[in-house]
């Protein structure tokens, strides 16, 4: 189980985390966890042609990776605004963008 984010979230968090100046460490996270499995069902949806390989767990994999936000989201007056799909959606069509043009402009935003 993880907290993905969107590029465009954790940009918006390091901008205010640099105009405020906080000495606090801040994990900047979604509000969201997702499994794996649920993560590539989403993938699938938005992306059928893509093919996955699922295998068994590796040594040393986390199998729980969950970051609390509420300290960046107090300080930085904060908050992720895109969820899991819209933001799998926008970076999938990024990607597609940049594939078919390499020599364009490759930034998502």
């Amino acid at each position: 189980v993880r907290k993905f984010i969107y590029v465009e979230d954790v940009i918006d968090a390091i901008y205010k985390s640099a105009i405020l100046s906080s000495p606090l460490p801040l994990h900047i996270s979604a509000n969201t966890s997702y499994s794996i499995k649920e993560l590539a069902q989403l993938l699938k949806k938005v992306a059928p042609s893509v093919i996955m390989e699922f295998t068994i767990p590796r040594k040393g994999d986390a199998m729980h990776s969950r970051l609390c936000n509420k300290m960046a989201m107090k300080v930085l007056d904060w908050v992720p605004l895109y969820p899991l799909e819209p933001g799998i959606l926008k970076t999938y069509e990024w990607y597609k963008k940049i594939s078919s043009h390499p020599a364009k402009d490759q930034s998502p935003l």
